[in-house]
C-alpha cells in the first residue's frame, strides 16, 4: 500500500511536470531571434496570447536603451502591444490593469517609431478607460504641434484617442484646434473626438458658452444635436446655456442677424421636443425678445410662430398668463383695425392654450369669438375653450 501511494505521488509530480513544460510558442520565444519571438507572439492566442505579450512587452522595455529604433524590436513591440486582448485588461484587477497603462507609457514615451506609437495609442483607445498620464500627455503635445511638420496619420490617431479618454482639458484643447486654419485638413476627425468627448466634458463646454461668440454657440450645439449617447438632462442643459448665451449677445451687440435667430431657434427646438420645463426662466426672456423682434420685423411671423407654439412644452404654467395678454393685444387691434392682425399668430396662439388647457384662459379665448375673425380661428377658439380643464 504504501508503494502505491508513492507511486501516485511520482505519477502526479510527473503530470505536473509534463504540463507544466512551455508550450511551442513559448519555447519559440525563448530560444528564438527578435523576429522569432514576433512570429510566436503573433501565433498565440488565449491565455498564451497574454503570456507572450507581456514577455514581448516587457522584452522591448528592457532592450531599447540597447538596441534603438532597431525595426525588429519595434515588430516585436507592436506584436506586443496589440495581441494582449482588451477583455484581459478591462477585466484585470487594478494591480494588473496599471502594469500595463505604465508599460504602454514607457513604450509611447522611448519609442520614436510612428507605427509603434499609433499601434499604444490604439490599444489604449480601445479600453475607454481614461488615463491621466495619457490624456495629459496627449494634452501637451497637440498644443505644441505643428500639423504641417508631423506625421498626418499620427495626429489623427492621437486625437481619435483623445476622443476616447480626453477630459476637459482635452476639449479645450480640441476647441482651439477647430478653429485653428493650419489644422483644417484634421476637422472631420476633431469633430467626431468632440462629438464624442462631450458627454465627460460638460463643465468645459457650459464654460466655453459663457464666453462664446454666436459662431462658436453654434459649433457647440452642432456637437450637441451630433452626440447620440448625450442623456436628455445633457443635451437640455447646453441648449439652455447656447440660448441665454445668443439672448445675451443680442442685447449686448444691439444686432439680430438671420444666423443668430437660427441659432436661438435651433437651442430652443431641442428644448422644445424634450418636452423640458427646467429651463423657464431662459424661455420666458426668450418669447418676450422673440416678441419684440417680431414686432420690429426682425424676425419673420414664421419663425415668432414656432416660439409660440414651444410655449405649451417648455412652460406650460407661466404661458398661459403671456399669451394671454398677447391674444388680448391682438383682440385690440383686430377691434381697430383687422387688417395689422396676424391670424396664423392668433391661430398659433389660440393651439397653444387649447393644449395647455389653463381655465385662466377662458376670457380670452371666449373674445376672439366676438371679432371679426374667419370662421377658422373663432372655430380653434371656440375648440380650445371646450379642452380647458375646470
Amino acid at each position: 500500500m504504501k508503494r502505491f501511494l508513492v507511486f501516485c505521488g511520482l505519477l502526479a509530480v510527473s503530470i505536473c511536470a509534463f504540463f507544466a513544460e512551455g508550450s511551442a510558442n513559448q519555447k519559440k520565444f525563448i530560444r528564438g531571434n527578435i523576429a522569432e519571438k514576433t512570429a510566436a507572439v503573433k501565433e498565440s492566442d488565449g491565455s498564451e496570447a497574454v503570456l507572450l505579450s507581456k514577455a514581448a512587452i516587457q522584452f522591448c522595455m528592457d532592450n531599447k536603451e540597447v538596441l534603438g529604433e532597431d525595426r525588429d524590436l519595434a515588430a516585436l513591440c507592436v506584436a506586443g502591444v496589440l495581441s494582449i486582448p482588451t477583455k484581459y485588461i478591462v477585466d484585470a484587477e487594478e494591480k494588473e490593469r496599471q502594469w500595463f497603462f505604465d508599460s504602454f507609457y514607457k513604450i509611447y514615451r522611448t519609442y520614436a517609431d510612428t507605427t509603434v506609437e499609433i499601434a499604444v495609442l490604439n490599444k489604449i483607445s480601445s479600453f475607454e478607460v481614461s488615463n491621466s498620464m495619457f490624456t495629459s500627455l496627449l494634452n501637451d503635445y497637440l498644443k505644441s504641434r505643428i500639423p504641417a511638420s508631423e506625421d498626418v496619420a499620427l495626429l489623427k490617431t492621437i486625437i481619435s484617442t483623445l476622443g476616447k479618454i480626453g477630459n476637459d482639458d482635452s476639449f479645450f484643447v480640441l476647441q482651439n484646434l477647430s478653429s485653428d486654419p493650419s489644422w483644417k485638413e484634421f476637422q472631420s476627425v476633431i469633430e467626431a473626438s468632440q462629438v464624442e468627448l462631450s458627454v465627460k466634458a460638460m463643465d468645459a463646454i457650459l464654460a466655453l458658452v459663457r464666453d462664446a461668440d454666436a459662431e462658436k454657440c453654434r459649433s457647440i450645439l452642432n456637437l450637441v444635436q451630433k452626440n447620440t449617447k448625450s442623456s436628455n438632462a445633457f443635451k437640455a442643459t447646453i441648449a439652455e446655456n447656447v440660448l441665454a448665451r445668443t439672448i445675451y449677445i443680442a442685447e449686448s451687440t444691439n444686432s439680430y442677424d438671420a444666423e443668430l435667430v437660427t441659432l436661438q431657434l435651433d437651442a430652443y427646438k431641442i428644448l422644445v421636443d424634450l418636452n423640458w420645463t427646467r429651463s423657464s426662466e431662459t424661455v420666458v426672456r426668450f418669447y418676450e425678445k422673440s416678441k419684440t423682434k417680431y414686432e420690429s420685423k426682425e424676425v419673420t411671423e414664421e419663425q415668432f410662430v414656432q416660439v409660440v407654439l414651444g410655449l405649451k412644452n417648455t412652460v406650460p404654467l407661466k404661458a398661459v398668463s403671456l399669451l394671454c395678454e398677447h391674444l388680448s393685444q391682438l383682440n385690440k387691434m383686430m377691434e381697430q383695425n383687422e387688417q395689422s392682425v396676424s391670424e396664423n399668430l392668433v391661430f398659433s396662439i389660440i393651439q397653444t392654450l387649447g393644449a395647455i388647457g389653463d381655465k385662466n384662459a377662458f376670457d380670452s379665448l371666449l373674445a376672439v369669438t366676438y371679432y371679426n375673425y374667419s370662421d377658422t380661428v373663432i372655430s380653434s377658439a371656440r375648440d380650445a375653450l371646450a379642452r380647458l380643464k375646470w
